[in-house]
């Protein structure tokens, strides 16, 4: 990094180390490739780095913020960029994006409405339980995405997103009471109890419990 006599950095003496004219951008940088190499590039100045970055289309930003090599502030940056650019996205940018983005770029679809964009999020290998538990129990979340939940191969069988499912006022009856049926006695009965439940899981979690014989769980109970 260049400093000037002060200690402080200096934009213009560290653009003419790496061939760029002082205080300015030349054509060929514009091109998206180039300028992603050179965001990726070590030891290029972050101010640079930042102002190259913020240029790039969502694609090379979404390489950025997912290249372990990239100084984290940059992909940090560039996870900003990209959650402030969700709202402008075409509808099949957002579940290529919501398919591959990083952890901390899906919290930016939060709540997802489009049940193409909530399948892509939960598909995607980097969500966590704990922002699954969020969509699962956020009231925002509308009917259809939390069935989309409810009927995952994944998510379904996680105990946390299943009571998070049933509390949630806006499950779909069917939904809900599925997530609820082989959940262990002492959820049941805490669900029963709960009057901030829907009326309709806290009858079905007191009947489950005062069931002489509870049927066999058809799936498993994951933590």
């Amino acid at each position: 990094m260049t400093r000037n006599r002060g200690g402080r950095f200096d934009g213009n003496d560290a653009r003419g180390r790496i061939g760029l004219p002082n205080g300015s951008v030349p054509r060929w940088n514009r091109r998206h490739e180039l300028q992603r190499l050179l965001v990726e590039r070590p030891g290029v100045p972050v101010d640079l780095a930042r102002s190259l970055a913020s240029r790039l289309p969502w694609g090379d930003l979404l390489v950025v913020a997912a290249n372990p090599r990239v100084d984290l502030g940059i992909r940090r940056e560039a996870e900003r960029i990209l959650v402030g650019r969700i709202a402008g996205l075409s509808a099949g940018e957002r579940v290529n994006l919501a398919r591959r983005a990083t952890a901390a770029v899906l919290g930016g679809f939060l709540p997802a409405t489009q049940p193409a964009v909530v399948r892509a999020i939960l598909d995607n290998p980097h969500l966590t339980e704990d922002a699954a538990i969020r969509l699962a129990s956020d009231p925002r979340t509308p009917p259809h995405a939390l069935a989309e939940i409810g009927e995952h191969r994944s998510w379904a069988i996680r105990r946390g997103v299943r009571i998070a499912l049933t509390r949630n006022p806006g499950t779909p009856a069917r939904t809900a009471l599925r997530a609820a049926r082989d959940l262990p006695e002492n959820d049941l009965r805490a669900l029963s109890l709960d009057g901030s439940v829907p009326r309709l899981v806290r009858l079905g979690a007191a009947r489950w419990i005062e069931a002489p014989a509870r049927p066999s769980p058809s799936r498993s109970s994951a933590t």
